[in-house]
């Protein structure tokens, strides 16, 4: 530490304590700690007058920081679970009502800490309340960030006008300070410069302020199941973390957040530990898969899922029938589309018996509708094959996964269950991957949310939540305005004509990319259209001269093999790498690359898009307005990654 610092950290100290000593009837053991808050950069500390003989649920001071909002409490012995709730819920109707600009601060944010001597052991403590004393303030409050200098000015400013607690105030020291290492905002930012530049950041910038109708459903409580509708980038996902970690606070029991998409859990867990550091860890982060697997794992009744074994189980079934040479191959002679069949619309529907298949709406493949009554006994005849050889060599699928943990829960119930569980792009859960979620949810208020958007499903067919047994009548909620793309994007994507295959999720009508309104202005769509041997030369071009740092940057693709060429590509040029499949929201200095599927739920600033044929095969057949309207959801997909830069690289004969 310089010269120039000692004599800054002394002037503050000095100020700090004529501040305290100001404080009408302020006990001496409060004044240390107070001191030790008020020595951070950026606190801002609201003291209830009078300080002496507070009453019981009520905080004895607020501390507002860039490690979010605390209601303190001096004590030293535990509080009953009643008298935190009653601090909490008081502590957050102070802030119930706060704005900034056009934008609400989230009160359930504010967090309950309990302020003790130093060796206090308060045995054993709600773990949704923090505990600090003397030597742990620091880590306790003033790690990671959570408001920004200018927000948490704000947010403390508006208090104190509107509640029994008084700010201390601390004079300005009159050395000249060296510049703070951390933060996103320059000092001479304006309120709408931070705002403008929070609407442009990821997920992590909006911990502390949403939009009213944001803000709306985060309190908002339910009586059953629920579900949040909405285009890409409306900040559903903000809108259910904030809603998981609220739960969280006013419950005991443990939570799960889990998606189809097996690695987006993962990525949710890291903002939400910044948003709710306290509680995380009563929180599960898994892929759904995964889950079912580790469930069966506990209860001594192991599944291994074998895809690639599987997938040549269905090959060989297939050959059994012909293959290319057989009647189901004049019906469609793209195997693909019937291990989609088999895979979405029989298995992933639980569909044991013919005459279900016979009797489905096939909702979603319309293109090949399997009519003549000749059709649809062929397609079983495939998936009979390949069962019958899949069972033969005992090879699991990932749908016998969750079949077998639906199994497990039928001959004994999950429990205790889960207080709540989010699932998030749950347009693309199967039914089967539905009855599980709604098999280890409490039957209570609130334990249910499901997150998606119809027009974003990337995987083939569809259903309704009501076939699943899931009734969300008066409790599905729209989110229409659009956070994350700039207006040139935007524009790019409304343009793609991506069909809302399972309208709202349950029948009715969704709200449409094309019907959200964006926020941020700017943005860059640039399109390369070429040869295929000049692909691989232009996008290392593109990414080099756009000059963003690796880690804010992604390159989609449409399969495993385009993401391993472009893998390799971007390794011999030098360029760092990372899979989509491990990342987990950490910033990382390289480029993401992996297929839509793996992007789902993302955002990133800069998003590479190559456009190689195959997005739409050459050869029309039956299938292929089915196979069209897929493309075309994949594509609004992967484009609406984007935040501020999009780079299409279209290889000629592609579209």
């Amino acid at each position: 530490m310089s010269r120039s610092s000692d004599r800054v950290q002394d002037v503050l100290r000095q100020q700090v304590y004529v501040a305290l000593n100001a404080v009408p009837g302020l006990p001496p053991g409060y004044r240390s700690i107070f001191a030790g808050m008020l020595m951070e950069r950026g606190a801002h500390l609201l003291v209830r007058d009078p300080i002496v003989n507070v009453p019981t649920g009520r905080a004895h001071a607020l501390l507002v920081s860039r490690g979010g909002v605390f209601a303190l409490v001096f004590t030293s012995t535990a509080p009953t679970r009643q008298v935190i709730d009653d601090i909490r819920g008081h502590a957050q109707r102070l802030f119930d009502k706060l704005t900034i600009g056009s934008n609400m601060f989230v009160a359930n944010t504010v967090r309950v800490a309990l302020i003790v001597p130093v060796g206090t052991d308060l045995g054993h403590i709600d773990n949704r309340v923090a505990v600090a004393d003397e030597r742990t303030l620091r880590r306790t409050f003033f790690t990671g960030r959570v408001l920004e200098k200018r927000d948490a000015e704000q947010v403390a400013k508006a208090v104190a006008d509107g509640s029994k607690y008084r700010p201390v105030h601390i004079a300005e020291v009159g050395v000249a300070s060296e510049p703070e290492a951390e933060g996103l905002f320059e000092e001479t930012d304006t309120i709408t410069d931070q705002r403008q530049r929070a609407l442009s950041e990821p997920l992590l910038t909006w911990l502390s302020f949403l939009d009213p109708a944001q803000v709306s459903l985060v309190r908002r409580n339910y009586n059953g199941p629920a579900r949040i509708i909405g285009p890409a980038g409306t900040g559903k996902t903000v809108v259910a973390l904030h809603r998981l970690a609220r739960i969280a606070r006013e419950s005991a029991g443990k939570l799960l957040l889990t998606s189809f998409v097996k690695s987006l859990p993962a990525c949710h867990r890291t903002p939400f530990t910044r948003l709710a550091p306290e509680i995380v860890d009563r929180v599960e982060f898994i892929g759904l898969h995964a889950w079912a697997s580790q469930f069966l794992r506990q209860r001594g009744k192991p599944v291994r899922m074998e895809p690639a074994r599987a997938r040549t189980a269905l090959s060989l079934a297939w050959s059994h029938l012909g293959g290319e040479n057989g009647p189901l191959a004049d019906i469609e002679p793209n195997l693909e589309y019937w291990a989609d069949e088999i895979d979405r619309l029989i298995k992933g529907r639980g569909i044991t018996e013919y005459k279900e298949y016979e009797a489905l709406v096939r909702t979603g493949r319309e293109g090949l509708a399997l009519r003549r009554e000749d059709q649809r006994p062929l397609v079983w005849q495939l998936f009979e094959e390949y069962e019958r050889i899949r069972c033969e060599r005992e090879i699991f699928d990932a749908n016998d996964l969750i079949a077998s943990a639906l199994a497990e829960l039928r001959q004994r119930p999950f429990g205790p269950k889960y207080s709540m569980v989010v699932v998030d792009e749950v347009q693309d859960v199967t039914l089967m991957g539905l009855r599980l979620v709604a098999a280890i949810a409490a039957d209570t208020p609130n334990s249910l949310l499901l997150v998606g958007d119809g027009q974003q499903q990337v995987y083939p067919g569809g259903w309704r939540l009501s076939h699943a047994g899931i009734d969300v009548r008066n409790r599905s909620e729209p989110l229409s305005v659009n956070y994350r793309n700039r207006a040139a994007i935007l524009a790019y994507a409304k343009g793609i004509d991506a069909r809302n295959t399972v309208d709202d999720l349950d029948g009715g009508t969704g709200v449409a990319l094309r019907d959200a309104r964006g926020v941020l202005e700017g943005g860059q769509v640039e399109q390369w259209e070429g040869r295929e041997d000049q692909l691989d030369a232009e996008l290392i071009m593109a990414i080099r001269r756009l000059a963003t740092p690796n880690g804010h940057v992604a390159v989609i693709t449409r399969t495993n093999t385009e993401a391993n060429r472009f893998l390799r590509v971007l390794k011999a040029a030098g360029i760092p790498i990372q899979l989509l499949e491990d990342y987990d929201g950490t910033y990382v200095d390289a480029v993401k690359v992996g297929t839509v599927q793996r992007a789902k739920g993302l955002e990133f600033p800069a998003v590479f898009r190559p456009v190689l044929p195959g997005e739409r095969p050459r050869r029309r057949t039956a299938s292929q307005h089915d196979s069209d309207e897929l493309a075309a959801r994949r594509q609004l997909v992967a484009v609406t990654r984007a935040r501020d830069y999009l780079w299409l690289g279209i290889v000629d004969g592609a579209l």
